[in-house]
């Protein structure tokens, strides 16, 4: 519904790049990636001058898989909005995930680094690093899931197994799996999205409803050797 809504409202306003950005966005929860893709890039087109504009258009690269063109945006963000709180962040987040983990510890906060200095120091080091990020997501209690869900899943669907990420999805309610479906569809999660207990997951999420509805199924599902139909 929100994304039918927002087609309306860019096809009355085809110029508003902030309405072309929320529909990036809800493209990525719904696992239309390259249409995220191509939408992030027209709000940047239609508002050349925005850095968090540029900042969006270059995080829809890299969680779309896409890092070269991803690292090539960045590097001409750089140039052209260094110091600028927007293109800050988007080295913190390009770079915590996908980059080099010294540049994101450079563009983070002393809050952003407490909170992600284990997830940082396995990618960085591997080994017993990463052994002690998965003892950290073991230790989260029923309470702290509202506050771990997303960091804890996305440290399982890198490091751990698929196993243990379905462990974690059920101690998570449906509202917590539906408002971050976007993480599904991120490149750390090709293994899980290719087992086929990922459908049920799908379900619960309420995007297999979405996708049989709209008939606009998700990238993924094109994928040569996919092991379900």
């Amino acid at each position: 519904a929100k994304i039918d809504a927002l087609r309306k409202a860019v096809a009355k306003a085809p110029g508003d790049a902030k309405l072309q950005a929320q529909l990036s966005g809800e493209y990525s929860q719904v696992g239309r990636m390259r249409e995220a893709v191509e939408t992030a890039a027209k709000a940047a087109d239609l508002d050349p001058l925005s850095p968090a504009m540029a900042a969006q258009r270059i995080m829809s690269l890299a969680y779309a898989g896409r890092s070269e063109e991803a690292e090539r945006a960045l590097a001409e963000a750089n140039r052209r909005w260094a110091g600028t709180g927007a293109i800050r962040g988007a080295n913190w987040a390009y770079h915590l995930r996908y980059g080099d983990p010294k540049v994101a510890q450079a563009n983070a906060s002393g809050e952003a680094l407490q909170a992600m200095g284990t997830y940082l120091a396995a990618r960085e080091s591997g080994g017993p690093a990463v052994a002690r990020l998965l003892a950290d997501v073991a230790s989260v209690t029923s309470d702290q899931m509202a506050m771990a869900y997303g960091w804890g899943l996305q440290a399982l669907a890198e490091f751990g197994t698929v196993d243990a990420a379905l462990d974690w999805l059920a101690g998570a309610s449906d509202e917590m799996v539906a408002e971050s479906s976007y993480l599904f569809f991120r490149p750390q999660f090709a293994a899980f999205r290719r087992d086929p207990r990922f459908m049920a997951v799908a379900a619960r999420a309420g995007l297999v409803r979405y996708w049989r509805d709209s008939g606009e199924w998700p990238d993924f599902c094109t994928e040569s050797g996919l092991p379900y139909d």
